[in-house]
């Protein structure tokens, strides 16, 4: 696939964007190649190179392997145009943010440093202005890693994010509002349950407030009961870091609860506070099954019971 062909896609792929999304998409990113011939990512801002060394072998790639080197020459016009266009758009940002120093360094012709444009980027991708666009494959282990810094550089953290609301348990009426640093024991949503291959069940929490420690007690309001953290994972992919304790804005898996299913809160028995429920589409498919034999009635009924804790819209 020569490289005009390539442009003329990943230009197409920007334009369904605008169109079909509504946002404005600003791209951070082009890629070096594609499908099948795809090598790597050019970052625009950087002005590096990535080629990644692990193409074609899936299977024994563990991690992103890549090494940095200069914009290939039949991309740096492109990357060029890209820039621009993009620190064009930087400076509506700087005149927005009334930023008088980085306002003057814009107007005078000078470079900006890649910390000064990541800074400016995350005012407006927070702001909902722009929409920065990477690219990569999951497939192939292309730019994971990147996208995952772009995470890091440009999305909220839990400090940016205003006051989460809080309800009474009795009469699910509003009683306030908290924020990661509000004096609370622990807050936490889960909002995830799955069977692990060990057929373990694997619940997906986010503390909101306070902290959650391996071995400790947790009180499910939702479901009046108690529920104990015998053993605290960070979940990559398959693979399950054993961790020790996680706070406000962390997301972890718990093993072993018994009661809690997804969008129950975790909140301190003596003053309970409930999060605002998690809201599942009605099923449009229905169905009538049953099983071959009498024998296998308990095990479709474990099999359904198992659906229905993983997935809530899923009713029998």
């Amino acid at each position: 696939m020569d490289g005009v062909e390539n442009e003329e896609k990943f230009t197409d792929n920007l334009k369904s964007i605008r169109e079909k999304l509504r946002v404005e998409p600003l791209p951070v990113q082009i890629p070096i190649g594609a499908g099948r011939e795809l090598e790597g990512i050019v970052d625009i801002i950087e002005q590096k190179a990535y080629y990644y060394s692990q193409l074609g072998n899936k299977e024994k790639a563990k991690e992103e392997e890549y090494q940095i080197k200069a914009i290939p020459s039949h991309l740096v016009a492109r990357t060029k145009k890209y820039r621009q266009e993009l620190i064009a758009k930087i400076g509506k940002i700087i005149e927005q943010e009334q930023n008088e120093e980085l306002l003057l360094k814009h107007l005078g012709g000078q470079e900006l440093s890649a910390t000064e444009i990541k800074k400016l980027l995350r005012q407006a991708t927070l702001t909902g202005e722009y929409f920065l666009v990477f690219c990569g494959s999951a497939y192939k282990h292309v730019g994971v890693k990147l996208l995952l810094d772009g995470v890091t550089d440009y999305l909220p953290s839990p400090l940016d994010i205003g006051e989460i609301p809080v309800f009474s348990p009795q009469n699910k009426n509003k009683t306030g509002s908290v924020n990661c640093n509000s004096p609370l024991p622990y807050l936490a949503l889960a909002f995830k349950v799955i069977f692990d291959d060990r057929n373990q069940r694997v619940t997906f929490i986010r503390v909101y407030a306070g902290k959650i420690s391996a071995g400790s007690r947790l009180y499910n309001v939702n479901q009046g009961e108690i529920e104990t953290v015998s053993s605290l994972v960070r979940m990559h992919a398959d693979n399950k870091e054993k961790i020790d304790e996680i706070g406000a804005g962390d997301i972890a898996a718990i093993v072993g609860l018994k009661y809690t299913v997804t969008g129950d809160t975790f909140s301190e028995k003596k003053n309970p506070l409930l999060l605002e429920a998690i809201s599942f589409a009605e099923p449009v498919i229905s169905q009538a099954i049953e099983p071959k034999t009498n024998k296998d009635q308990g095990k479709l009924r474990d099999a359904l019971e198992r659906l229905k804790i993983q997935d809530p819209s899923f009713k029998y």
